[in-house]
């Protein structure tokens, strides 16, 4: 009798694994057939170590767990994007956020600085598509007149509770309070919030500290390697599973961005209390908080942004209003209008978004950089220099791109 149930277990445990392949490799194949893909390995020079990056400096995996942010980008880490035909330079300082200068052995020591201004949101923050020197934070900093950094705390995938915890932890542990403090929202927000609010939960039922933690003053375990996705990091060296992980990742994401949200769900009042959380802890700091939204390029995909931008831009005119704040729509209009003088000459908004990525290229993050200075020039004495031509200070010509010394 009993040998029969080991044997019935055994057989449940290898059609479970059967079901389990079965549902990687569907994944892989409705991720390829709907997705148009980007073949790095064409135009990458450099050895790829995932689906899209090169290491330079730090072990080869770009994120680490983060008890209280969730996750930041890994600390003291350095390495190529390739996106859209192109090769991008992301250098990450000790606290695992996106530095201004071209490289990590050029950046600032942010706790010397004392005339600056908190930049925080996604990755549109982050500046995906863009070179360290081509982020909105960066381009602001290169037109302060004031001398004024804008530190850029941008994290792709962030949500508001995200920023939200960023913000508590630069108030922590960077010792000099802004001159502002901006966030930029965009339509992904709230589905971030429903992943971030899952993994923190997970993460508070686990006793160890994670990598992360040592970019907030706290002590690592030896174990911390083991907290965030263990099978992705298993699977760095196997690039057949670790497609297939990626693809279950991506099909995940899809199913999350089909829950139906509206603004009498748990989940939108959720999010809100998380940003009116955010807003009033910004100007408990500075009296100068300033929020923007960047609305979606909607692809012809299986799904779209259009009802989730709808949703987040009246989250973000809720709160805004609540706290008596101004709120700026980049619209697209908006974003070409501030690109009149550019050459070679904006035809349109597709000029301003990448493809087949559908972040905002470099001369997008420059629109957003001129409208955002002019309007702080307007409301805030701050004074900035306002190029006509977006200032590319770094350029990796395809297959010319090589990690700094």
């Amino acid at each position: 009798m009993m040998d029969k149930k080991i044997v019935n277990l055994g057989l449940l445990a290898v059609a479970m694994m059967v079901c389990g392949m079965a549902l990687l490799e569907f994944s892989f194949r409705l991720r390829s057939a709907l997705t148009a893909r980007d073949d790095r390995s064409r135009y990458a020079k450099l050895a790829l170590h995932d689906e899209e990056h090169h290491f330079c400096k730090g072990p080869k995996d770009r994120v680490v767990a983060d008890r209280f942010r969730e996750f930041i980008e890994r600390p003291n880490s350095e390495y190529f994007e390739y996106r859209n035909g192109e090769a991008k330079l992301h250098s990450y300082n000790e606290y695992g956020y996106r530095v201004n200068e071209r490289s990590w052995s050029q950046r600032t020591d942010l706790k010397a600085l004392s005339k600056v201004v908190w930049v925080f949101g996604d990755s549109f923050v982050r500046g995906s598509l863009a070179d360290n020197t081509e982020t909105i934070p960066a381009y602001l900093t290169r037109m302060s007149k004031d001398g004024i950094y804008f530190i850029n705390f941008g994290t792709g995938g962030y949500g508001y509770i995200n920023s939200h915890r960023t913000l508590l932890w630069a108030q922590k542990n960077l010792p000099h309070k802004p001159t502002a403090i901006l966030f930029f929202g965009h339509a992904n927000d709230i589905q971030d919030d429903l992943r971030a609010e899952a993994r923190l939960k997970s993460f508070a039922r686990v006793s160890t500290f994670d990598e992360g933690d040592k970019a907030s003053g706290k002590a690592a375990s030896p174990q911390s390697a083991a907290i965030e996705r263990p099978a992705l990091q298993a699977s760095q060296e196997v690039p057949w599973l670790r497609s297939r992980l990626d693809s279950m990742i991506w099909l995940k994401a899809m199913l999350l961005d089909r829950v139906t949200i509206t603004k009498r769900s748990a989940e939108y009042k959720k999010s809100l209390t998380n940003h009116e959380r955010f807003l009033k802890l910004a100007q408990s700091i500075t009296p100068h908080v300033y929020v923007y939204y960047i609305p979606s390029l909607y692809p012809d995909q299986i799904h779209s942004y259009k009802k989730q931008d709808t949703l987040n831009l009246n989250l973000l005119q809720t709160a805004s209003k609540k706290a008596d704040l101004p709120l700026l729509y980049l619209s697209h209009g908006t974003l070409v209008d501030a690109s009149k003088s550019f050459r070679p000459e904006v035809s349109g908004i597709a000029d301003l978004y990448g493809h087949l990525d559908l972040h905002l290229n470099e001369r997008g993050y420059f629109a957003v950089s001129l409208v955002v200075a002019k309007q702080l020039e307007q409301l805030q004495d701050i004074h900035f220099s306002l190029p006509a031509q977006p200032p590319d200070q770094t350029k990796y010509s395809q297959q010319m791109e090589r990690c700094p010394d």
